[in-house]
């Protein structure tokens, strides 16, 4: 490793320290049952099967460790502590959902990726997709809420700090979606994912012919009340109107319906990485903590404010330091859109920025701490 940086990584891991001596981490009521991990700074791998007490227990490690990521389980346990999986004795688990900005299509072509000195591959997702992204979240809440019959006070929605968004329903120890297995977890992920769906399952009024042409015949009408796929649409294309009309141009010659579901179609299937949802001993990020190829908090977004997400500088609790000065390391010349603003980076070069800008590219792996910097 080169002494900038050690240099760099000793300066985030102290500034991760003197965040959580400072703030405050959310960490569900019954912590007791969970495990906890961390990942430090100086190493690839997890250190896991931790388990605390006390919420000063928590704050005290935080402080202390200052790691690069934080956890908990999304599965309670009897024994939490213990190495050995099956002695933990799982006891349930709450459904975790994950969408990632790079998986949405409209996007992967809007990732760029990076090689740095050190040859290691770095990912940079402008900010116009996370609002994109954030049209799947809402609809996969409308699918919990409106067609699993899951209270929406149970469900909770976090920026991921990175790459996109986390939707977890806490539930209560012996609730029945909490005891589902993986292979039913699985299913879930399938009908969430409309896995196989047909285009008779969304026009069930027209005959197996007619189906056929149904380019010539008017599609039955939706209904916010009706169950199925057919309701998913009618979600869909609600959602699309309330909140997301500034996005999608509508020929004028269009009849503006036909168009708006023409349009909800491509959102029947939401993206959610299907590993994290099948998975019933998954580790999920600490609403609050610190994303560390980011330096961006983990930061809940309320129902009603998600569509009109940004990747801004109140993502930072560092916003407020002085600035600071970094030497490029990326391999190839950088333009993106970040944080609101056009961003352009050259190999090699040395530049004052802002603390929220320098402190991110230092944890993406983009740039380093000059060699005269204490």
């Amino acid at each position: 490793m080169t002494p900038e940086r050690r240099n760099t990584i000793a300066f985030l891991k102290n500034l991760f320290r003197e965040y959580y001596q400072k703030h405050e981490v959310e960490i569900p009521r019954d912590f007791t049952y969970r495990e906890f991990a961390i990942q430090p700074w100086e190493s690839e791998s997890y250190v896991r099967h931790l388990s605390f007490r006390t919420y000063s227990e928590i704050k005290f490690f935080l402080g202390s460790k200052g790691p690069r990521h934080f956890y908990y389980s999304s599965a309670r346990y009897d024994l939490p502590g213990m190495e050995n999986m099956d002695e933990k004795n799982w006891r349930s688990s709450d459904l975790v959902f994950d969408i990632d900005v790079d998986h949405v299509d409209e996007c992967i072509d809007k990732v760029k990726s990076i090689t740095n000195i050190f040859g290691e591959k770095i990912s940079i997702i402008e900010d116009e997709c996370f609002r994109v992204a954030t049209i799947h979240v809402v609809n996969l809440v409308s699918v919990l809420v409106d067609e699993l019959g899951i209270e929406e006070s149970r469900i909770r929605i976090e920026f991921s700090g990175n790459r996109g968004f986390h939707v977890t329903v806490y539930l209560d120890d012996m609730n029945e979606y909490a005891l589902l297995d993986s292979s039913t977890r699985r299913e879930l992920v399938n009908y969430i994912k409309a896995v196989n769906l047909l285009d008779e399952t969304l026009n069930p009024s027209l005959s197996i012919k007619l189906r056929k042409k149904s380019h010539l015949v008017e599609e039955a009408p939706l209904s916010l009340d009706i169950a199925g796929l057919r309701g998913r649409l009618a979600h869909v294309v609600n959602n699309i109107m309330k909140y997301y009309n500034d996005l999608f141009q509508i020929d004028k010659n269009e009849d503006i319906e036909i168009a708006l579901r023409e349009i909800a179609k491509r959102y029947l299937s939401i993206p959610i990485d299907e590993q994290v949802t099948i998975d019933t001993k998954r580790l999920i990020r600490a609403p609050f903590s610190l994303h560390g190829k980011t330096g961006l908090l983990v930061k809940p977004v309320k129902l009603d404010s998600l569509p009109y997400f940004k990747l801004d500088v109140d993502l930072s609790p560092f916003k407020d330091l002085d600035s600071l000065k970094v030497f490029i390391i990326a391999n190839e010349n950088i333009h993106v859109k970040l944080f609101g603003e056009e961003i352009k980076l050259s190999p090699r070069e040395i530049l004052k920025t802002p603390p929220y800008l320098g402190i991110y590219l230092l944890c993406k792996g983009l740039a380093v701490l000059p060699q005269d910097m204490d």
